[in-house]
Parts: C-alpha cells; structure tokens; sequence
C-alpha cells in the first residue's frame, strides 16, 4: 500500500475539482444531475493570474505601432460567428480594428494579439459552431517572431447528457473513449490520416464541443 500513497485516480481527481468549484460557486456548479457549463468550467480551470498576452495596436499602412499592452487572452478561446472557418483561422486572426487613426498617416489601426509565454496547451470550445478542428496551429509570439507549433490531441463529444472523447497519440493513432461503455479502455479509430474533416464534428451521434491541442 505505501507504494501508492500519494496517487489519485482520474475519478479521484475530478471529485476534489468538482468539490472546491462547488464551494466557490454552487449556483454555476450544482451537484446532483444537474448540467454546467462547459465554456465556463473550462475558463475556470484554466484561468491563472499571470498574463501570457499581450496586444499592440499597429496602423495598416505605416510603420506606427503603439507599445504592447498586457492582455486578458489565455489558453481557452470560446469562438463565436465570427470563427466560422477554423481553429487555426480563430488563432491567427485576433486583429480588431481601432476606433483611433494613425497620428502619423491618419489610416486605420488594428490591434492584434500575441502570446509572450506559449501555453502548454490551447483549448478551443465547438460548442455553438461547427467549427473545424485544424489538424496543426501556429502562432506567434511578440516581439521576437517564435513560433510554436501546436498538434491536435483531444476532442470532446457531447449528446444525451453524456461526454465521450477522442485521444490522439503523437504518432497519429485515434482512440475513442467513453467511460460507461469502455471503462478505463479504449478503442482504435485507425490513423489521424485516414479521417476527413467532417469526420471529427460528430462521434456516435455526438456532437464536438471541444478540441485540446497540446504545444509540440
């Protein structure tokens, strides 16, 4: 027994989780049968006080660019009708224009986001959208032009009040997952390559409502 003392099960884990965000806020996070929020649980779980963004205004036209500015953008990103193509478009088009002009050529400002500390992961919530599922994403830093590139790992399904998932291994192996009808195995799906895009939006009549990449 002393061998795993200290050691938790998945099971384990998401209890305790469940319990402190259940004390933080019982109205969002209810026990029993009761549904939440996936966007929400999400920006919970993955919020932090350390900012790793920052954004820039820039004029289109010249070489005018005001200093960068710590920003909120964090790892979870809830797309909207404006993400209508796909997670890698949603990535690398923050830019929003300004309602300032250029104090130099009186042309158009945009503001565009950068991540100063790359994540570990970016998690991108489907739930309103079919939005597809890039296989890859790049982005790019602030300042110094790194980039980093981020490969597709996981992807959450949802139907009937259930979550089922797929889990892709670095080799590009897919396996399906749902713990009331697999338990703690999984089921080979074949090879990423095999997979056409349409393929990831539903799995067994569920629908995607996330996709989890992890930095390479």
């Amino acid at each position: 027994m002393a061998a795993f003392q200290g050691i938790k099960t998945l099971e384990n884990v998401r209890d305790d989780i469940r319990k402190i965000l259940h004390a933080k806020d019982r109205q969002t996070y209810p026990y029993g049968h009761a549904g939440t929020s996936l966007s929400q649980l999400t920006l919970d779980i993955f919020s932090s006080d350390v900012k790793i963004s920052k954004s820039q205004d820039t004029c289109t036209i010249c070489n005018f660019s005001k200093p960068a500015v710590d920003d909120n953008l964090g790892c979870v990103f809830v797309m909207d009708n404006t993400s209508l193509k796909s997670t890698s478009h949603t990535l690398n088009n923050s830019a929003k224009p300004s309602a300032e002009k250029c104090p130099e050529c009186q042309s158009e400002i945009r503001s565009t986001v950068h991540y100063v500390y790359f994540p570990g992961m970016l998690l991108f919530d489907h739930s309103a959208y079919n939005i597809k599922p890039s296989k890859y994403l790049k982005c790019t830093s602030i300042g110094n032009n790194n980039t980093i590139r981020y490969c597709l790992r996981g992807l959450l399904y949802f139907g009937n009040f259930h979550f089922t998932s797929r889990i892709i291994s670095p080799e590009g192996d897919v396996w399906y997952h749902d713990g009331m009808d697999t338990g703690n195995e999984t089921k080979s799906e074949g090879h990423r390559k095999l997979m056409k895009d349409r393929d990831w939006q539903t799995c067994l009549g569920r629908k995607l409502v996330m996709s989890i990449y992890v930095k390479s």
